[in-house]
């Protein structure tokens, strides 16, 4: 701002020479009036952050939903658009308890390590007024996901019928389906590409478990089973979304079953012939707060198929504490090839695919997992 302003005074007078008793006046003048104005903003003393609308005067409102698994849902565009009352009225509470709880916001989030599953990011309200045309946006980059998580109105929001109808491949703004397919995101097995004919049964059987989840399945880092890629046209408009396919979707897997996907899909585990259980803590370095020293400890390893097939299936995604957190470390099998046409498996037909099977991936087991319990039972150990 007092850049601006020098820079003003030299265009206005022409001249590089302006400072003198008047100029010095109007710059501590201007220099006072922006530290309040700042300092207003920082402080809200002028009531922006803290406005919600009156849901009574509202005639719609569109959500991006505060959930992290956000690819577990159908979404695409700016979010879901709510018009019944109830669901609005949900809205404006979830808003309201936002602004009343900022400050013990802002301190959360002021940690270097806020970031991951942990969080919520992007989430975006814009309302839209009965009658006079105008509207009020608001948004957050990055909001606790425990917050978001134990919030009554969200919940209610996320389970009724009003979301459900738009999370759905009967949604009409999903439009014509022109492929759709189906691949793991753990290995980087080639995607499988569906027969238009089989469109119909599957996204029949994702629809019916989409109605059937409840709000805390969004918070469940549960890793997903397969991935489906869809792409749409609306007129002349495009449209792309994925889809994670959690192993509790009853219908979606049992689909893949019957129609021969599943084993595809999960045979690279039986490739899979050790895992390493490891222990990852860290704490903020002293000298450095934005750098952190971690450790692992490595807790055991299973080479027991069974042992290892229940970790792989219970694993998850990511870390809710990224300072203390269970890893699972295992390698791909040399007999495991998963390059070439539809995901085929065999042995590794160059050097460099031997070299993929030799790299170790890693997945999480977080606090209070039945597949962590059981491997710490197997080793002797508790959490």
């Amino acid at each position: 701002a007092l850049v601006a302003f020098a820079l003003a005074r030299i265009i206005a007078k022409k001249t590089r020479r302006i400072l003198n008793r008047e100029t010095a006046l109007q710059l501590g003048v201007f220099a006072l009036v922006s530290l309040l104005l700042f300092a207003g903003l920082r402080l809200d003393l002028y009531g922006y952050e803290r406005r919600v609308p009156d849901a009574s005067r509202v005639s719609s409102v569109v959500l991006s939903p505060p959930i992290p698994v956000l690819d577990a849902i159908i979404r695409f565009g700016e979010g879901y658009t709510f018009r019944e009352a109830a669901n609005i009225e949900a809205v404006t509470a979830f808003h309201r308890r936002v602004t009343e709880n900022r400050a013990a916001l802002r301190a959360v989030l002021a940690s270097p390590y806020a970031y991951g599953p942990a969080y919520v990011y992007n989430t975006t309200l814009r309302y839209a007024f009965s009658g006079a045309g105008s509207s009020l946006s608001r948004s957050y980059g990055k909001l606790p996901a425990d917050f978001c998580k134990e919030d009554a109105s969200l919940r209610a929001l996320v389970e009724s019928e009003e979301f459900r109808a738009q999370n759905s491949f009967e949604n009409p703004a999903i439009g014509k389906i022109e492929s759709i397919s189906v691949s793991e995101n753990i290995i980087g097995m080639e995607s499988i590409v569906l027969s238009s004919d089989a469109y119909d049964g599957l996204t029949d059987a994702v629809d019916r478990d989409l109605r059937l989840l409840d709000y805390d399945r969004f918070f469940d880092l549960t890793q997903p089973l397969a991935v489906i890629d869809v792409s749409s046209r609306v007129d002349d408009d495009s449209r792309w979304f994925s889809l994670s396919v959690s192993p509790r979707f009853a219908n979606t897997v049992a689909w893949l079953s019957e129609n021969g996907y599943y084993d595809r899909l999960t045979a690279w585990r039986d490739s899979v012939k050790s895992i390493r259980l490891v222990h990852y803590t860290a704490t903020r370095d002293p000298a450095d707060r934005f750098r952190r020293i971690g450790s692992e400890e490595e807790i055991a390893v299973f080479r027991d198929p069974e042992s290892i097939r229940a970790a792989l299936e219970g694993a998850e995604s990511d870390a809710w504490d990224q300072n203390d957190v269970y890893r699972l470390y295992f390698s791909l099998g040399p007999d495991t090839y998963f390059g070439g046409a539809e995901g085929v498996y065999g042995g590794p037909e160059t050097a460099d695919d031997k070299v993929i099977h030799g790299q170790e991936r890693v997945l999480f087991l977080n606090p209070g997992n039945p597949a962590l319990d059981a491997l710490l039972a197997a080793a002797g150990r508790q959490r």
